[in-house]
């Protein structure tokens, strides 16, 4: 199959999933309404953004370094490069175990260690941001 045809072919296959998503999350958000209060939407809502973000981790660790990403418990910060792409994470494993994906250098790299380590591998510029968002999301570093 010729590269257009199956680009327009995940691009189609896309479009209607992302269009079935929306409409279960609508809906699901006016039965919250219905039967519930603000705070339960929110959290609904929150739920959904946090395993959205467990599957672009493990999207991206496929996409940028051809390996399956190792099972995590939460992504605890993601950063940008300089022209505003996603370019790093980190997330958990357990309590002990944390995981880095981003780019050093000019190479994309995937790195399990200690919470400290994992941080350690942030740019500078990036550092204190980062650092806060892992501490303000896991309690446990």
């Amino acid at each position: 199959m010729p590269a257009s045809s199956c680009e327009d072919r995940v691009a189609i296959a896309l479009s209607i999933s992302l269009s079935s998503i929306s409409l279960s999350i609508t809906n699901a958000v006016k039965a919250l309404a219905e039967h519930g209060d603000d705070a339960t939407i929110t959290d609904f809502l929150i739920e959904i953004d946090e395993r959205v973000m467990i599957e672009e981790f493990r999207a991206s660790c496929l996409a940028k370094v051809k390996e399956t990403a190792p099972t995590i418990t939460r992504v605890l910060w993601r950063g940008a490069d300089a022209k505003g792409y996603p370019a790093f994470w980190i997330a958990k494993i357990n309590d002990q175990r944390h995981v880095f994906l981003g780019k050093v250098g000019r190479r994309w790299g995937l790195e399990e260690g200690d919470p400290d380590g994992i941080l350690a591998l942030i740019p500078d510029d990036l550092f204190e941001a980062a650092a806060m968002m892992v501490y303000e999301r896991d309690d446990k570093v």
